[in-house]
């Protein structure tokens, strides 16, 4: 069982435009820029107008049984079955509706929305691994999955039906695993093909279900370990990915990419920890993230630039009894300080901005 209660606001900056619509009429600031220009001027930071907010308590139950049996020496199977439920308890309170025409009215009285439902599905799961020798194995899968689809409120407009349809996935994989040098270089490649059911996605911050979408890929993924404490881990994947049914006559979205989804994504993360010494249970790591460009929106009229990101770690391990240390770490996020855009919500207005160069700490007790 999980439990989480969320607290939260959505607010704009907004300016008054009362002497063009009228009283009580505000419109969001914009401060239009180029995602495609890497010489944009610096944002400039505006005041926020909160348009709503809500309270909301999500519970999940699960409950998974899986089995592996050894038919032969070099056959493996795994067979699983899993539960879920989903509910959701939610009350927003909306301060500023939206109108037709973008622009917002302040309500004389906040306008309650009360967000309740449940979801429930039995998901299952098969896997065949062959040792084809001791370096090499074959495997194939295939898997179902289930996501519950809820309402939300959006700049204060209520988005989507309590009866949406859940989100369901069934994946089918095939693949290759493989191992050298005494197991100092691991390497897994597969094929995938992925089809989803009831999907949401957005249009002018109104959520609807996509009838179906599928994506196709490549995945390869390798770890390299060529010494003691030193771990290169890097992964490539090729997604093809079509609207097979947009689920509304009035569009013709069929054999568009859905948005938000990159044809190619990389990474490659390479970490040093020290194995003796005065600097032993010191680490240091750096990596980078490749995200191709992708579409922002599923009519697929534009897209969001590809970016490139790189991270750096480091960390201190330090004893705290009997199987217990202390991990201290620090660390920079986007380290070269890149302006990039990392999703949007289907929309040309509702592009999100990703994180300038960030520096943090933390500390972690394992036990």
């Amino acid at each position: 069982m999980h439990q989480r209660h969320v607290r939260h606001s959505d607010g704009f900056a907004l300016q008054d435009v009362s002497a063009i619509f009228g009283n009580g009429v505000y419109a969001p600031y914009f401060d239009v820029i180029d995602i495609y220009s890497s010489t944009n001027p610096a944002y400039r930071q505006q005041s926020q107008t909160k348009v709503s907010k809500n309270d909301a308590e999500y519970t999940e139950y699960g409950l998974s049984i899986q089995n592996l049996t050894y038919l032969t020496d070099r056959l493996n199977l795994l067979a699983g079955l899993r539960y879920d439920r989903f509910e959701i308890d939610r009350q927003d309170e909306i301060y500023y509706q939206q109108e037709n025409n973008g622009t917002f009215t302040q309500l004389a009285d906040p306008r309650v929305v009360n967000i309740e439902g449940d979801n429930n599905n039995v998901s299952g799961q098969v896997g065949l691994l062959y040792h084809l020798t001791d370096a090499f194995s074959i495997y194939g899968s295939w898997s179902e999955s289930f996501t519950p689809n809820y309402p939300d409120v959006t700049a204060g407009q209520v988005s989507g039906e309590n009866s949406m349809d859940p989100e369901e996935a069934t994946q089918y994989e095939l693949g290759i695993k493989s191992s050298f040098m005494e197991d100092k270089i691991r390497l897994t490649a597969s094929l995938y093909q992925l089809k989803r059911e009831n999907v949401m996605t957005f249009e002018n911050l109104q959520a609807r279900l996509n009838g179906e979408e599928e994506t196709k890929g490549v995945e390869l993924t390798t770890t390299m370990q060529f010494i003691p404490g030193l771990n290169i881990l890097a992964s490539y994947t090729h997604m093809d990915s079509e609207i097979i049914n947009d689920n509304d006559d009035t569009k013709t979205l069929e054999g568009n990419s859905p948005y938000g989804i990159p044809q190619n994504k990389a990474r490659v993360w390479g970490s040093y920890e020290f194995q003796q010494g005065i600097l032993k249970s010191f680490g240091l790591g750096l990596g980078a993230e490749y995200v191709g460009a992708r579409y922002g929106d599923d009519e697929n009229n534009f897209k969001i630039p590809s970016y490139t990101i790189v991270d750096t770690a480091a960390w201190y391990y330090i004893p705290m009894g009997k199987n217990k240390q202390l991990r201290l770490q620090a660390g920079i996020k986007n380290l070269t300080d890149k302006t990039y855009y990392p999703a949007n919500l289907g929309s040309p207005y509702r592009i999100n901005v990703g994180a300038p160069r960030t520096a943090y700490i933390s500390a972690r007790l394992e036990f």
